[in-house]
Parts: C-alpha cells; structure tokens; sequence
C-alpha cells in the first residue's frame, strides 16, 4: 500500500432559546488510502438528540462511484460503519470511533471498485443495521 492521507476541518456554532439547544459542528475528514477504492468525507450535519439509531438509505442510488450514507445516533455510542461486497469480504471500516448524539453523514467513493451490489452496515452495541448500495459505471 502506498500513502494515506487525511486531512481535519471543523466548522463549529451553537446557540440556546429558552429550552431549545442547538449546536452544530461540521468535521470533515478526507481519508485517502493507498488503493484508491475509498475516499471519505464525515460530517455533522446536525446535532440535535435524535431519539432512536437510525442508518438511511445511501443517496443516490443507484451511484456512479460517489454516494451519501446519513446516520443517527441518540445517545454517546461507539459506532462502526463498514462497507463490503455480496461475498461478505469488507472492503472498508468507513467508521469506527465513539460519537456523541447527533445526525452524521458520510460520504464514500468507490471510483476503484466494478458495478455491482454492494452493503453498508451500522453496528454500535444496541443496533445493527445493514442496507444494499448499487455501484454502476457511467462513461
């Protein structure tokens, strides 16, 4: 494997009204790895305290080579987002570190990989939810 990358940017406000609190953080982190399959982008695109773990459907789909997973986290948790192929061989820990409640994004590029089905799964110690992605190849 040849070089990895990353590179951190972080965007923070919050403010309060009566009892409403609102704060939003913006953490971009681009990851390059040596074989050029996967390259990341993860944000915060809310924090407010979502009431259940919740994995959407990735955006758009079918993809060609770049697609959104949004996630939701109620409560501080050690989340785990990989993705992998129809044979079960993981291909990428996308994510996989504590996270404090809020509403992630993730966005994921698989240029190197052929068309096909792919799946993308959340786990963290009381969810797991798996969802199937469609690569296809656009000239």
């Amino acid at each position: 494997m040849s070089e990895n990358q990353t590179t951190n940017k972080q965007i923070y406000f919050q403010f309060s009204h009566n009892e409403i609190h609102f704060v939003q953080t913006n953490k971009i982190i681009s990851k390059k790895e040596g074989y050029k399959t996967m390259v990341l982008n993860h944000f915060i695109t809310e924090q407010f305290i979502p009431m259940n773990f919740d994995l959407e459907q990735n955006y758009p789909n079918p993809f060609n080579g770049k697609t959104f997973i949004k996630y939701h986290v109620p409560h501080k948790s050690k989340v785990t987002i990989m993705v992998f192929n129809c044979d079960g061989f993981i291909l990428e820990k996308v994510i996989k570190k504590e996270h404090n409640p809020g509403v992630y994004e993730v966005e994921i590029f698989l240029d190197g990989l052929p068309e096909g089905t792919y799946f993308y799964q959340m786990i963290t110690d009381k969810y797991t939810e798996t969802r199937s992605m469609e690569l296809i190849k656009m000239n």
